[in-house]
Order: C-alpha cells, then sequence, then structure tokens
C-alpha cells in the first residue's frame, strides 16, 4: 500500500500500530498532532544537536589540550616538542589561528625564519584577533634575516590593524634606527610612548637615540623615566651609569687642577632649546668636582647633589617653550613629581648604587622608610 503511512497513537493506556491512509492520517486533528507527532520530532533534533555540540566540544578540548601541552614545552625551550605539538593540533583542526601563532612564535624564537614567514602568511589568511600578531611575527621573522623593507612592511600592515600597538611602534623604531633613520625612529617611539601605558622599553630606546644624537638633556629625563618604569634590570644599571655620564659630559680637567666647561652651541633644537640647561647640568656637575667638595663629601654625595641640584634648577627654569616638548611632557613633569614630594633625594640615591657609586647602598639600607615612602609616591605618577 504505497500511500500507506504507519503511526503510533497511545489510546487510554496502550498503543495502537497499524497501517494507516493518508485519509486517516489527514483526519487526525492539529491538537492530536502537535500532542503526539511533534514531540518525538523535536526529541530526536535535541538529542542529534546533543551529540554533535558534545562532539564539537571534546574536539575543541583536544585541540587546546595539544596546545597548551606545546606552550609549556616551548616556556621550557624544548621547541621540537613543542613544534610536534603544535602540528598534531592543526591535523585536527588545520585552521586553528592560535596553533598556527603559537608555531609561527617557535619558529621565530628558534631563528627558523623561513618556517616562520610562511606558517605566519598562513595564519594571516584566517580572520581572527590574532592577525596583528602575525604581521608582528612576520617582520620579526624578516628582521632577523637582514630583510629591513620587508619588516617594516609587515609592521605597517600591523599599523594597519591597531595604530596604536606600542611594540609595533617600537620595532618599526628599531628597525629604521639600525638603518640609521633616526629622525622616522624617534617619530614611532613617540607614538609608542604615548600609547606605552607603561611599557617601558620605548623609553629606553628614545633615550638611547638621543644620547647618541647629541640631545643630552633629553636622553637624561627619557633615562629618568625609563628606570621609574623598569627599575630592576640589566637596562636600568646601564640608563643609571649613562645618566652619571653625560652629567659629566663637557668637563675637561686642567693641568691646574682647574675645570673646563665645553658646552657645544650647535647641540640640535628641533626638539626644544635645551642649551641653557646643558650649561647648568654642567655647572652643578663641575662644582661637585672641585678640591672643597672631596674635602667635605664622599663619592655618593657628591654625585648626587650635582644631580638633585640640576634637577631642581630645570624645575625653576621658566620657559613655556620647554613646557610644551615632548620631554617636559612625558619625562621631565613625573622627575618634577618626585621633587616637590621630596624624593628626588632618595632617587638619585637608586640611581648611584645601580651605576656603581660608592656609598650608594649604604645609604639606602639606612633609609628603607625613605624607599617605601618613594615607591608610594611613583605608584601615584
Amino acid at each position: 500500500m504505497s500511500n500507506e503511512s504507519h503511526i503510533k497513537l497511545r489510546t487510554n493506556n496502550s498503543f495502537v500500530f497499524g497501517p494507516l491512509t493518508r485519509r486517516f492520517v489527514s483526519a487526525l486533528t492539529a491538537a492530536q498532532f502537535q500532542r503526539y507527532v511533534i514531540p518525538g520530532i523535536c526529541m530526536k533534533i535535541l538529542f542529534i544537536l546533543s551529540l554533535i555540540a558534545f562532539s564539537n566540544g571534546a574536539f575543541a578540548s583536544e585541540v587546546n589540550n595539544l596546545i597548551n601541552e606545546g606552550v609549556k614545552l616551548h616556556d621550557e625551550g624544548k621547541y621540537e616538542k613543542a613544534e610536534k605539538k603544535y602540528k598534531s593540533a592543526l591535523k585536527l583542526d588545520p585552521d586553528n589561528s592560535r596553533a598556527l601563532y603559537e608555531l609561527t612564535y617557535t619558529y621565530m624564537v628558534s631563528k627558523r625564519n623561513k618556517e616562520c614567514v610562511e606558517t605566519a602568511k598562513i595564519g594571516l589568511k584566517i580572520k581572527s584577533n590574532l592577525r596583528k600578531k602575525f604581521t608582528t611575527t612576520i617582520g620579526n621573522c624578516y628582521s632577523q634575516q637582514g630583510k629591513i623593507e620587508d619588516a617594516l612592511k609587515y609592521f605597517k600592515e600591523g599599523l594597519k590593524i591597531d595604530p596604536t600597538d606600542p611594540h609595533l611602534h617600537l620595532n618599526i623604531a628599531v628597525t629604521l634606527s639600525n638603518i640609521r633613520q633616526d629622525k622616522k625612529a624617534v617619530t614611532h617611539l613617540k607614538e609608542a610612548i604615548k600609547y606605552s601605558n607603561g611599557y617601558a622599553s620605548p623609553y629606553y630606546f628614545i633615550a638611547e637615540i638621543y644620547r647618541d644624537t647629541n640631545y643630552r638633556i633629553p636622553a637624561i629625563y627619557f633615562y629618568m623615566q625609563f628606570i621609574l618604569l623598569e627599575p630592576n634590570t640589566k637596562r636600568s644599571q646601564d640608563a643609571s651609569k649613562k645618566i652619571y655620564y653625560l652629567l659629566y659630559q663637557g668637563l675637561e680637567q686642567k693641568e691646574n687642577g682647574g675645570m673646563n666647561i665645553v658646552v657645544n652651541p650647535n647641540s640640535p633644537k628641533d626638539e626644544g632649546d635645551f642649551s641653557t640647561l646643558e650649561l647648568a647640568l654642567s655647572l652643578s656637575a663641575a662644582a661637585s668636582t672641585t678640591e672643597n667638595s672631596k674635602i667635605l663629601k664622599n663619592d655618593v654625595e657628591r654625585h648626587t647633589e650635582a644631580l638633585v641640584s640640576f634637577i631642581q634648577i630645570t624645575n625653576e627654569i621658566n620657559d613655556k617653550n620647554l613646557d610644551s616638548t615632548f620631554t617636559w611632557q612625558y619625562a621631565a613633569k613625573n622627575i618634577f613629581s618626585l621633587l616637590a614630594s621630596g624624593d628626588i633625594n632618595t632617587f638619585s640615591y637608586i640611581l648611584a648604587e645601580k651605576a656603581g657609586i660608592q656609598g650608594a647602598t649604604d645609604w639606602l639600607n639606612k633609609n628603607q622608610s625613605k624607599i617605601e615612602k618613594m615607591s608610594n609616591a611613583i605608584k601615584v605618577l
């Protein structure tokens, strides 16, 4: 009976099965159809959907577990084993952007630049929130190969995705600086600092470029701001030594024991006219080298007082042109805040200790309460 269907109906407490013609089925009321047929269909659909959801969840969990195991191995320096985990994850899910990114990152760290670029370009084609990271990694891997133009191209592609990323601006700046395009590098470092949100590296690199290109005052202030953000690293020790080197730059010992002060009249002024401050800095430094000063004070007292004196003079100079400079806005004002809170002397001793000046450690050990006070002051800057 080709036109017959089977249906299962409950009548009282028993089920009745049997061939029913379409005519009989069509005779079912809407209420009967809704009561007996639809629930069965819905249950089957829900069951199938639950199976799919369970299967997808288990699948995703397996992929994530493989990626997490790879990350752990990478962090332990076991790059080849990490690579195998990521590739296992990608066999299960070839378009998993996280697995692709972690594999790319492992290639980059292990200097496998060709595989790094190839894998990252695959990841870049997939729509995900990791596209910016893929451009950064491609740029880094090209940079490691010395392919500067290619590196800059992909760093800038990343900026199209997020123009406020300080790491991308820093990467571009460092790349440009390596080929001596310092002006362009500084432009990107300024952008990195504007969006840094406590990220210390741009301050260090802009100070480095300023020092190398004879911007003495900006270099000192950006080194100090960097140390406020990153106080306990080898770079902070290096920065402290460079601050004291710049402090005494331009002093020449005379044969009769006197001191010549040499100030560069042609120092660059496009970042602000700091010529008056350069003279004040040299005068403060020269005062600490006199025989009388050496008799009355030990090394650390003379060096820290010279630096504090310079900061005080700088703060007292009422120059609206300097107030608007990038150096004042993003570095000097925080140092002036330490001066206002009475913590600048403590900060100068911290710099002295990092620079290896004798006597600084003893002073700091005896003044722990002052260090704590300064730390609290820095938190609100």
